[in-house]
């Protein structure tokens, strides 16, 4: 609705779930904008030019970033949408994006992701099955970072920047090793992950900004 709105001369609105894509009829019908916006209800993968579009586009704009960067395959699909949907040289909203970690000590979270004693039982033995390689989001345990103690003690650091006007499957390889320096002493309680989108390419527009998630506990001392 924004993109009929600001002058588009008509916009192509994929959404695979049947209800959204039934909601959003509903929606756009109620804001007048039914006959400048068609909703597409398949996966972008299974759409065609020819058939589900009369042409190829001009301006692509995507919003399926999830609490990672590319958590939902964003990748994977604004690849295929460029190489199929749209004209050469074709507009990308978001043109690029990057992941961004930090390790954070928290007392706080140390209490809500470990076991010490119970009924005057000592169970801190059980520490030792905590998985730490699964990403857990802050919110399945009922708290967002912003509202506990935390402490950085390796700041803000990138670790994979991916470009949607052109990357693809693949564009990032297998595996990277990544060295970090401790900034102070302390016990890493988790990765804290991050991202940013930008909407041009000096990325000087910020489009969308994420501070969530507790990754990993790890618990190494430094």
């Amino acid at each position: 609705m924004l993109a009929a709105s600001s002058g588009a001369k008509h916009v192509y609105t994929i959404e695979a779930n049947r209800h959204l894509a039934q909601l959003a009829r509903k929606i756009i019908r109620a804001n007048k904008l039914q006959d400048k916006i068609t909703v597409i209800n398949k996966m972008s993968t299974d759409v065609h030019v020819g058939g589900d579009l009369p042409v190829q586009c001009d301006v692509l704009v995507s919003e399926i970033l999830g609490t990672l960067l590319l958590g939902e395959s964003a990748l994977q699909f604004v690849a295929d949408a460029r190489k199929r949907l749209l004209k050469p040289g074709a507009t990308i909203i978001p043109q690029s994006g990057r992941q961004y970690i930090a390790l954070v000590q928290s007392e706080e979270l140390r209490q809500i992701t470990s076991v010490q004693q119970w009924e005057g039982f000592d169970l801190h033995d059980f520490n030792a099955l905590q998985d730490t390689v699964s990403v857990v989001f802050s919110k399945q345990y009922g708290f967002r970072m912003s509202s506990i103690k935390h402490e950085r003690l390796v700041g803000r650091h990138q670790v994979c920047e991916v470009d949607f006007s052109q990357d693809g499957p693949g564009s990032l390889g297998e595996e990277v090793v990544i060295p970090l320096v401790a900034e102070a002493s302390g016990t890493v309680d988790a990765v804290l992950t991050f991202w940013e989108a930008y909407g041009d390419q000096e990325k000087t527009l910020v489009g969308v900004l994420a501070r969530v998630g507790v990754c990993v506990y790890v618990c190494v001392r430094v």
